[in-house]
C-alpha cells in the first residue's frame, strides 16, 4: 500500500471499500467498494510478483513487465447471466487503454450467491476439482461468444477467480 499511497485512484478505491455491506450475499445489486476491493486485490498479487502497478482507468490496474505495458480489468459478476456483458465492457476498457491486457472475473457471488461456507470434508476436498469443472462447463458454453467480443481489443487472456470459504481436514479454514 506504502508504494500508492500518493495515487488519487488508489485512496478514491480504500476510501469506498468502507462503504458496502459487511456480507457479500447481503449487498445491494452494485457493490463499488467490492469491485474496488477486487480491483486492489488483482493490483496485489501483482504488487506481490514484484511488478510496478497503478491503478487507474481503463482499465481498472496497469502493469509493467520488462518495460511493456499491460493492463486488467477486473470485473466481479452476481450472476453468471452477466457475464456477456462484463466481459464486453472489460475488452472495451482495454482497447480504449491502448495496450494489450488480461480480462480477471469474479465469480464468487455469481456461482454461490449465498456465500455458502463448505463445511463437509468431503466436498472440501473435492471443491477444486469441482470449482475448474464448473468453470469448464461455463467457458465451454460461453467460450465462443467471449472469443467474438474480445476479438481485436487486445485481451491476451481472461483469468478467473472464486473464492468459498472451507474447513480442512485439519479443521481449519480456508480461502
Amino acid at each position: 500500500m506504502d508504494a500508492h499511497r500518493e495515487s488519487h485512484e488508489f485512496g478514491v478505491a480504500a476510501n469506498l471499500l468502507r462503504k458496502d455491506m459487511a456480507l457479500p450475499q447481503d449487498e445491494r445489486k452494485d457493490a463499488p467498494g467490492r469491485n474496488y476491493q477486487f480491483q486492489l486485490y488483482v493490483g496485489a498479487i501483482c504488487t506481490k510478483a514484484g511488478l510496478p502497478t497503478r491503478h487507474e482507468e481503463p482499465p481498472d490496474v496497469t502493469c509493467d513487465v520488462e518495460g511493456t505495458t499491460f493492463g486488467i480489468a477486473a470485473k466481479r459478476l452476481h450472476t453468471i447471466d452477466a457475464l456477456e456483458q462484463n466481459v464486453r465492457y472489460a475488452a472495451d476498457q482495454i482497447r480504449r487503454a491502448g495496450f494489450p491486457g488480461i480480462i480477471a472475473l469474479n465469480l464468487t457471488i455469481a456461482q454461490n450467491p449465498t456465500n455458502r461456507r463448505i463445511a463437509s470434508s468431503l466436498e472440501s476436498e473435492l471443491y477444486v476439482h469441482l470449482s475448474h469443472a464448473k468453470n469448464h462447463d461455463l467457458f465451454d458454453k460461453n467460450g465462443d461468444r467471449i472469443r467474438q467480443l474480445v476479438v481485436g481489443k487486445g485481451v491476451l487472456a481472461i483469468w478467473v477467480f472464486e473464492s468459498t470459504l472451507r474447513l480442512r481436514q485439519d479443521r481449519s479454514w480456508s480461502h
